[in-house]
């Protein structure tokens, strides 16, 4: 077992989707939010929990069918794969198909995709479907508890997929504390069947935390977003599977403990990193190694003391007179020959600072507010912090 350089730990190799997703080269393509199981520790937020949308990394696609969409994104983060996640992407088999076929035929063969499962509705015939259409790595996640199943059915399809494809195939589950021995039962029967193990760290989020914390989980002093407990039976597990390997020389088993650390500090702020180097205007600067700073007008009704949903709110009653506002100015800023844009999705101008001296002048007695602000590259751009000027 070693510690690799992204804090995470590893038996032998990683398989090929998680050597791209440590530098932020993987997107994450949420197919569908629906799911036949309901673990208590799913972390989707309430926007994306058993509702059928498609979302690209932070970016919400409002046709699900629109790849378009989808490509954009993966372009800006520079990405050279991505991983098919939901919800259960076997509830929308169809429109997972068709993403891959497009994915594959946009980005070429070496463009690498993994998607993740449940057991409840993998057979063989959607593995073969899934296969021909371009994936290469399928990763299941079985429920723990239902070991029978995990005989039954794993060994069957595995056997099965070796025999048809030899492609990738392994199981990803997250470390529950006290579910240690049964981890290690499963690890048992997947020798010969599986190519890998992926174990992660348990995590708290928003919308998990009060199921997690109902079951008498803690939260770790180490790490805000980890669970108490959860990476130390990871890395017993693992030299679990050490000593299994020297057992079974003929079927060797890959195993990697993803710590949160490693999704925190390399995997999301590599891609966003990519991203703010795709997006960056000349206006903008890059602080903090991956967020932008930017000066920005809003109108005062738009002030950024108002909360994003009463801001939503404003721009449905008056978008009309927000928009004709910022294009009077924006045609002052012309005649005064200042470098701006204006940021329609987010109905405000963004402008050479250099010139803010000059702007503040010509901003008096107009409904208009100057702001500093840094924020994150996503689609969404989530402010950091805001200052007026």
């Amino acid at each position: 077992m070693k510690k690799t350089k992204y804090e995470s730990y590893l038996v032998r190799k990683l398989p090929k989707g998680c050597s791209l997703c440590p530098n932020g080269k993987k997107s994450v393509l949420y197919i569908t939010g629906l799911c036949p199981n309901h673990c208590f520790y799913c972390p989707l937020s309430d926007t994306r929990n058993q509702i059928d949308k498609v979302w690209i990394n932070e970016k919400e696609v409002e046709d699900t069918y629109d790849i378009k969409k989808t490509i954009e994104e993966i372009k800006l983060c520079k990405s050279k794969g991505v991983g098919i996640t939901g919800g259960e992407p076997l509830v929308k088999l169809d429109r997972t198909l068709e993403y891959i076929k497009e994915l594959k035929k946009t980005f070429g063969k070496n463009f690498h995709i993994h998607m993740y499962t449940t057991m409840k509705l993998l057979t063989l015939e959607k593995i073969e479907l899934l296969y021909e259409a371009g994936l290469d790595e399928l990763r299941v996640h079985p429920m723990i508890e239902n070991l029978l199943e995990i005989k039954s059915i794993l060994t069957l399809k595995l056997l099965a997929l070796k025999k048809l494809y030899n492609k990738s195939f392994g199981i990803e589950i997250p470390v529950i504390p006290d579910k240690k021995e049964e981890i290690k039962y499963l690890i048992k029967l997947i020798y010969g069947y599986a190519d890998f193990i992926n174990l992660n760290e348990l995590e708290i989020s928003d919308n998990n935390s009060n199921n997690i914390l109902g079951y008498g989980y803690e939260t770790s002093s180490e790490y805000a977003y980890s669970i108490k407990g959860s990476l130390g039976a990871g890395l017993d597990i693992l030299k679990f599977v050490e000593s299994e390997n020297k057992k079974n020389k003929n079927h060797n088993l890959n195993a990697h403990l993803c710590t949160c650390k490693l999704k925190d500090s390399y995997q999301l702020k590599n891609r966003l990193k990519n991203r703010a180097n795709s997006i960056k205007t000349k206006y903008d600067k890059i602080v903090d190694d991956f967020m932008l700073e930017r000066f920005v007008i809003y109108p005062k009704e738009l002030s950024l003391d108002k909360t994003k949903k009463e801001r939503d709110e404003i721009v449905t009653q008056q978008k009309e007179d927000i928009q004709n506002n910022l294009n009077n100015f924006s045609n002052l800023l012309k005649e005064l020959k200042i470098n701006h844009i204006i940021d329609e999705n987010l109905h405000r101008i963004v402008f050479d600072k250099g010139k803010i001296n000059l702007i503040k002048n010509k901003l008096n007695g107009l409904d208009l507010l100057i702001y500093k602000v840094i924020e994150y590259p996503s689609s969404d751009f989530t402010m950091i912090e805001s200052e007026i000027i």
